[in-house]
């Protein structure tokens, strides 16, 4: 222990008594040894009048009692406490609790109390907070109570709500009584942060990464950041290492791992408990929110290709409940937390084509079919017997939905920066290789190439860094990075993660590929510095745009993987896994482009031309047969599985529509007589396709032209069938009633305009003839006589 204490320079000699009198209340064998010995020395080291002079304001700490609630009950009593830089007195560590002992307790708690209920579930909800299953070992921190100072949550600390809700508010002792029972000092509850030792630099900056997309698309998640030993962060991390030293075997584990890791997660701590462990989330009041939040975690798990938080048996997800908390204090109280997520690297490619199908007809069906919502909602509490049934109505579904699109649309505000940023990735790691290999083939020559260094770090061009200016889309193969992501492309991805490699083995044996590497990472890390500033401005101006809601500090996008500590390597993980995620957000794009048809009859739809393109969704409502009232928008494809047919047809008032009407009705009956559907379209599903489809139902429904038009229009508002077609239905009507219900508005008549000076005479035959009388006098006669 004295020697621990020794190793941190930044102990003054009371810290150090303090320090050591604190481990000995806990050690009492050792406590009993010394205390014979100080007996002997203290009358002439004078150290028990320093020490009661030291100690007297605070109350001795009680011996920790055997493993058991104890643990749980401490850990429930403690607060959160900041993580931003410089917030953290590492000095002030008391105590380090591994979440493998809390699990421990809980197993033996649930096997020697009370028993476990349905579904499994813990008999401890406060145990399930530890249960993580990313990799890496999760180490709650407790620090000494605050003395007078007021703990308030800043913006990039909170657990932040979505960005169109109110700020959060302050951590106060009294918000939350269960969770500020005072410490055994007596002054105040603890403070507790979580560190977590991730099992590779990589995936540490990935859950960085995750955690600020799942702040920007509103679901909570603690605030995170990234201590490394190297770097801004060396100072705080060498801070953090001793602190653990002077614990002793009470932070043993984790200083072993800070001794060998590269970097660690510094996590605000979350008071709460998994969110299917209690059924408060699903009491009325709270449970509008908490259908929205699992309506964009689901949303964020197909984004992040993630499979252990939510059941999905059609996306092939498992689920774990422990990786979504309910929030019990402070300012996301009320709310699901998300935590343990990753940004993936890359799946392979058949299942990643795979999984984008998958999520894109599940999205396609989640946002325009309230039953697959509920269907979906259900199958993700299905641990929760309370909660599937709270679930089940309607409006939750609805609720559900709208978290979902919610969602989708924050995502979709920042696609654009996420391919500006793939882009210019893309082109520095094409620009680094190939530049790489020209050393190589001219080793030894003087013919080699120009070094980085003495490049411009943005090249012009396609790499340019400029957010005022739209990157080009990452599908258009536009540019250097375009030309990577072309399938023929003579490098692939492979190939290129064993270049990365192998130049970083041959650097270590050649100089000269040793130098151009070290030239390399110099002007990585310059454009990653000027990359990162790009993104800081990018989101600077899209706040600022009217109509787009203002990014928050906490949710502004930074990735973790842009500091400069590795900068080749970082620049090419960072591009694989924007590629991975570009990817799945344009099969979700795909999916957003869709809209539910409008049922008029059990075997007729009618639609426009986005509907008639959500094939999943026509699949899942039993549409079968399609008729396309239009010129140019195109057939399904034969694979997909429709009866098709094209009526040509222009929104023209002289077009001859009636032409149509019975082969339309001929073809709607034989759908039905399939036990099927048929879904008429245009463009806009209101001219055409309402115009056959009001002829269809006058036909076979027996119905008036009047009955049948303010029936459609009470399912399908804005229907406006020209004037022609009207005149047409008209009659139709008269045919088959004898009589007309509905009086046709004549248009406005063509202009009239004179065959002699080309001047618009007006609207009528009289003012064309008056014109010409006036100034064509002889024309005028030669006129009136035709």
């Amino acid at each position: 222990m004295l020697a621990a204490t020794a190793l941190s320079p930044a102990n003054t000699p009371e810290r150090v008594v303090r320090r050591t009198y604190e481990w000995l209340a806990e050690q009492p064998e050792d406590a009993d040894e010394l205390v014979a010995l100080l007996s002997e020395a203290a009358p002439r080291l004078g150290v028990a009048a320093a020490v009661a002079m030291r100690t007297q304001p605070r109350t001795p700490r009680r011996p920790p009692p055997e493993p058991g609630t104890r643990l749980r009950q401490r850990l429930a009593a403690a607060v959160p406490m900041p993580t931003g830089l410089g917030d953290v007195d590492w000095m002030q560590l008391s105590a380090v609790v591994a979440s493998e002992e809390l699990r421990l307790d809980s197993h033996a708690s649930s096997h020697t109390g009370s028993s476990a209920g349905k579904g499994g579930q813990p008999a401890s909800p406060r145990a399930d907070l530890v249960e993580v299953n990313s990799g890496g070992s999760v180490h709650f921190c407790f620090f000494e109570p605050a003395y007078a100072r007021c703990r308030t949550a800043s913006p990039r600390q909170g657990l932040n709500r979505p960005p169109s809700d109110p700020p959060p508010q302050s951590w106060s002792m009294d918000s939350s009584p269960s969770r500020s029972s005072v410490s055994p000092a007596g002054r105040g509850p603890e403070r507790c942060l979580v560190v977590k030792v991730c099992p590779a630099r990589l995936a540490a900056q990935s859950e960085q990464f995750a955690n600020e997309l799942t702040l920007h698309v509103g679901v909570c998640a603690p605030a995170c950041r990234i201590l490394r030993k190297q770097g801004l962060t060396a100072a705080e991390y060498k801070s953090a290492h001793a602190a653990c030293l002077l614990l002793g075997r009470r932070a043993a584990v984790l200083e072993e791992q800070l001794a060998g890791a590269a970097c660690v997660l510094i996590m605000e701590y979350v008071p709460g408990s998994a969110f299917l462990a209690t059924d408060e989330p699903f009491q009325p009041a709270l449970l509008p929110t908490t259908a929205a939040d699992l309506g964009r975690l689901f949303l964020l798990d197909m984004l992040l290709g993630n499979a252990d938080r939510l059941p999905c048996e059609e996306l092939g997800w498992r689920g774990n409940a422990h990786n979504a908390l309910f929030c019990t204090a402070g300012p996301a109280v009320g709310r699901l937390v998300a935590i343990d997520s990753a940004v993936q690297r890359r799946p392979p490619g058949g299942l990643m084509s795979a999984e984008d199908a998958a999520c894109n007809k599940v999205t396609e069906l989640a946002l325009n079919d309230r039953e697959v919502a509920g269907r979906l909602l259900a199958e993700a509490l299905a641990r929760n017997a309370a909660a599937v049934v709270a679930v089940s109505h309607s409006e939750v579904h609805c609720t559900f939905q709208q978290g979902l699109r919610a969602a989708l649309e924050a995502t979709m505000r920042i696609k654009g920066l996420l391919e500006m940023m793939f882009d210019k990735l893309a082109c520095w790691i094409d620009e680094f290789i190939t530049n790489m290999e020209e050393v190589e083939g001219a080793e030894g020559t003087s013919c080699a190439a120009t070094p980085p260094s003495t490049r411009p770090p943005t090249p012009e061009g396609p790499c340019c860094l400029s957010p005022a200016a739209p990157a080009p889309a990452a599908g258009s193969g536009h540019g250097a990075a375009g030309a990577r992501r072309n399938p023929s492309s003579p490098r692939g991805e492979i190939s290129t993660t064993l270049k990365i490699r192998s130049l970083g083995r041959e650097a270590a044996a050649n100089e000269l590929i040793s130098e151009r590497l070290n030239h390399w990472k110099a002007a990585m890390r310059e454009r990653g510095e000027e990359l990162r500033t790009a993104v800081e401005e990018w989101q600077a101006k899209r706040s600022g745009t009217p109509g787009t809601p203002r990014l928050s500090a906490a949710s502004a996008i930074t990735t973790g993987f842009l500091d400069g500590t590795h900068p080749i390597v970082d620049a090419y993980e960072l591009k694989v896994r924007l590629e991975h995620m570009l990817q799945r957000l344009r099969a979700l794009q795909d999916a957003a482009a869709t809209a539910r048809p409008t049922q008029l009859l059990p075997h007729l739809w009618v639609a426009g031309a986005v509907e008639a393109n959500s094939l999943h969704l026509l699949r899942q409502l039993g549409i079968t047969h399609l008729l396309n009232a239009t010129e140019d928008l195109l057939l399904p494809e034969p694979s997909a599985g429709f009866q098709c047919l094209r009526c040509p047809l222009r929104d023209v008032e002289d077009e001859d529509i009636e032409r149509f009407f019975e082969e339309a009705r001929r073809f709607i009956d034989a759908a039905a007589a399939a036990s099927g559907s048929a879904l008429v379209h245009c463009h806009e599903g209101k001219s055409r396709s309402v115009t056959l489809v009001l002829a269809y139902m006058m036909q076979t429904q027996d119905w008036s032209l009047r009955r049948a038009l303010e029936m459609v229009a009470a399912q399908r508002p804005g229907i406006s069938p020209n004037a022609g077609f009207m005149g047409r239905l008209g009659a139709l009507e008269e045919r088959l009633r004898g009589s007309q219900t509905v009086r046709v508005k004549r248009t406005k008549p063509e202009p009239r305009t004179c065959p002699q000076c080309g001047v618009v005479a007006g609207v009528s035959q009289q003012s064309l003839l008056v014109h010409m009388r006036t100034k064509h006098g002889a024309a005028a006669a030669a006129h009136e006589a035709r």
